[in-house]
């Protein structure tokens, strides 16, 4: 039988150079960014990428970043940085 990891997940959103913390300091315009018709896809991606830009480069920033390439739609890439920010702050993604 496979054990589960008992897993402490860690709220990234206070640690200095994440990329969550980053995110979380700027969630309402990230928010305001998305509700935006006039922004396209492209724009949102490249001002998604400008908010975390002076975050510690990690994995985890790098998988983010090519996640967030890789989007063809506002809608999925607004779910991408929302769940990225969940996931985190230790919560489960949507």
């Amino acid at each position: 039988m496979k054990q589960e990891k008992n897993l402490f997940k860690k709220d990234l959103s206070n640690a200095e150079g994440s990329y969550t913390k980053c995110i979380g300091d700027n969630y309402e315009l990230i928010t305001n960014l998305g509700n935006d018709a006039r922004i396209g896809v492209n724009e949102y991606i490249n001002r998604i990428k400008e908010i975390i830009k002076d975050a510690h480069d990690t994995p985890a920033k790098r998988n983010f970043l090519l996640s967030l390439n890789s989007q063809t739609n506002k809608y999925k890439a607004m779910t991408l940085v929302s769940n990225a920010y969940l996931r985190g702050i230790g919560l489960e993604v949507l």
